[in-house]
Protein backbone atom coordinates (compact mmCIF):
# COMPACT_ATOMS: atom_id res chain seq x y z
CA UNK A 1 0.00 0.00 0.00
CA UNK A 2 2.80 2.27 0.97
CA UNK A 3 4.15 2.36 -3.21
CA UNK A 4 0.81 3.33 -3.79
CA UNK A 5 0.84 6.41 -1.59
CA UNK A 6 -1.63 5.10 1.15
CA UNK A 7 -0.91 4.56 4.78
CA UNK A 8 -2.29 1.53 6.55
CA UNK A 9 -4.26 4.18 8.78
CA UNK A 10 -5.57 5.68 5.20
CA UNK A 11 -6.46 1.82 3.92
CA UNK A 12 -8.05 1.18 7.02
CA UNK A 13 -10.10 4.59 7.43
CA UNK A 14 -11.53 3.06 3.94
CA UNK A 15 -12.27 -0.12 4.87
CA UNK A 16 -9.72 -1.22 1.57
CA UNK A 17 -6.71 -3.09 1.43
CA UNK A 18 -4.86 -5.96 -0.89
CA UNK A 19 -7.08 -8.60 -1.68
CA UNK A 20 -5.44 -12.19 -1.40
CA UNK A 21 -8.09 -14.37 -2.97
CA UNK A 22 -10.81 -14.24 -5.33
CA UNK A 23 -11.95 -11.61 -8.52
CA UNK A 24 -9.48 -8.51 -6.91
CA UNK A 25 -6.84 -11.35 -5.75
CA UNK A 26 -3.45 -9.23 -6.31
CA UNK A 27 -5.29 -6.01 -6.50
CA UNK A 28 -6.23 -2.83 -4.09
CA UNK A 29 -9.29 -3.09 -3.15
CA UNK A 30 -11.55 -0.43 -2.37
CA UNK A 31 -15.29 -0.21 -1.12
CA UNK A 32 -17.76 1.62 -3.80
CA UNK A 33 -20.49 3.11 -2.40
CA UNK A 34 -23.98 4.74 -3.34
CA UNK A 35 -25.00 8.26 -2.81
CA UNK A 36 -27.22 6.64 0.50
CA UNK A 37 -23.63 4.85 1.50
CA UNK A 38 -24.32 1.56 1.19
CA UNK A 39 -22.14 -0.64 -0.41
CA UNK A 40 -22.78 -1.47 -3.78
CA UNK A 41 -18.91 -2.95 -5.08
CA UNK A 42 -15.11 -3.46 -5.08
CA UNK A 43 -13.05 -1.94 -7.46
CA UNK A 44 -9.85 -3.43 -8.15
CA UNK A 45 -6.95 -1.19 -8.40
CA UNK A 46 -3.91 -2.35 -10.00
CA UNK A 47 -0.64 -2.37 -7.88
CA UNK A 48 1.65 -2.50 -11.38
CA UNK A 49 1.62 -1.36 -14.81
CA UNK A 50 1.77 -5.21 -15.96
CA UNK A 51 -1.86 -5.77 -14.50
CA UNK A 52 -4.75 -4.39 -16.83
CA UNK A 53 -7.15 -3.28 -16.63
CA UNK A 54 -6.17 -0.19 -14.35
CA UNK A 55 -9.83 -0.97 -12.47
CA UNK A 56 -11.71 -4.02 -12.05
CA UNK A 57 -15.18 -4.40 -11.07
CA UNK A 58 -17.40 -7.33 -10.43
CA UNK A 59 -19.48 -8.83 -12.90
CA UNK A 60 -22.90 -7.40 -13.14
CA UNK A 61 -21.56 -4.29 -11.49
CA UNK A 62 -22.25 -0.85 -13.48
CA UNK A 63 -19.49 1.46 -13.16
CA UNK A 64 -21.07 4.47 -14.87
CA UNK A 65 -23.86 4.40 -12.30
CA UNK A 66 -21.57 5.63 -9.17
CA UNK A 67 -19.92 9.06 -8.42
CA UNK A 68 -17.56 7.06 -6.91
CA UNK A 69 -17.04 9.27 -3.04
CA UNK A 70 -19.94 11.12 -3.60
CA UNK A 71 -21.84 9.68 -0.53
CA UNK A 72 -18.96 11.75 1.84
CA UNK A 73 -19.18 15.32 0.06
CA UNK A 74 -20.38 17.94 2.41
CA UNK A 75 -23.18 19.91 1.75
CA UNK A 76 -21.63 23.56 0.27
CA UNK A 77 -18.56 22.99 -0.21
CA UNK A 78 -16.43 22.92 -3.18
CA UNK A 79 -16.17 19.21 -4.97
CA UNK A 80 -12.68 17.95 -6.43
CA UNK A 81 -12.77 15.80 -9.33
CA UNK A 82 -9.66 13.36 -9.90
CA UNK A 83 -9.36 10.82 -12.25
CA UNK A 84 -8.90 7.92 -10.30
CA UNK A 85 -9.88 6.22 -7.39
CA UNK A 86 -6.64 6.01 -5.65
CA UNK A 87 -6.35 9.72 -5.95
CA UNK A 88 -9.42 10.03 -3.77
CA UNK A 89 -7.54 8.05 -1.48
CA UNK A 90 -4.24 9.92 -1.72
CA UNK A 91 -6.37 12.97 -1.07
CA UNK A 92 -7.74 11.44 1.54
CA UNK A 93 -4.20 10.68 3.36
CA UNK A 94 -3.20 14.44 2.69
CA UNK A 95 -6.51 16.04 4.06
CA UNK A 96 -7.86 16.76 1.64
CA UNK A 97 -12.13 16.06 1.64
CA UNK A 98 -14.45 15.97 -0.98
CA UNK A 99 -13.18 14.35 -3.86
CA UNK A 100 -14.92 12.40 -6.39
CA UNK A 101 -14.06 10.47 -9.15
CA UNK A 102 -15.95 8.77 -12.08
CA UNK A 103 -15.48 5.04 -12.54
CA UNK A 104 -15.29 4.77 -16.57
CA UNK A 105 -15.15 7.53 -19.00
CA UNK A 106 -16.57 11.18 -18.66
CA UNK A 107 -19.48 11.02 -20.94
CA UNK A 108 -22.39 13.89 -21.62
CA UNK A 109 -24.88 11.12 -19.02
CA UNK A 110 -21.85 11.59 -16.33
CA UNK A 111 -21.40 15.43 -16.62
CA UNK A 112 -25.71 15.43 -15.78
CA UNK A 113 -25.30 13.35 -13.26
CA UNK A 114 -22.69 15.42 -11.31
CA UNK A 115 -24.92 18.48 -11.86
CA UNK A 116 -27.70 16.76 -10.50
CA UNK A 117 -25.66 15.95 -7.55
CA UNK A 118 -23.98 19.53 -7.39
CA UNK A 119 -27.93 20.62 -7.23
CA UNK A 120 -28.77 18.43 -4.31
CA UNK A 121 -25.30 19.08 -2.48
CA UNK A 122 -25.26 22.52 -2.85
CA UNK A 123 -21.87 22.71 -4.22
CA UNK A 124 -20.89 25.65 -5.45
CA UNK A 125 -18.57 24.88 -7.67
CA UNK A 126 -16.05 22.25 -8.99
CA UNK A 127 -12.26 22.00 -9.40
CA UNK A 128 -9.81 19.39 -10.76
CA UNK A 129 -7.60 17.56 -8.56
Amino acid sequence: MQALGISAETARAWDAGFASKGIMRGRFAVPVKNLAGDLVAYVGIAVSEEQTPRLLFPAGFKPDAVIFNAHAIERGDTVYVARDPLQVLQASEHGVANVVVFLTDITIDAVNALAVFMDEKDVPSIDLF
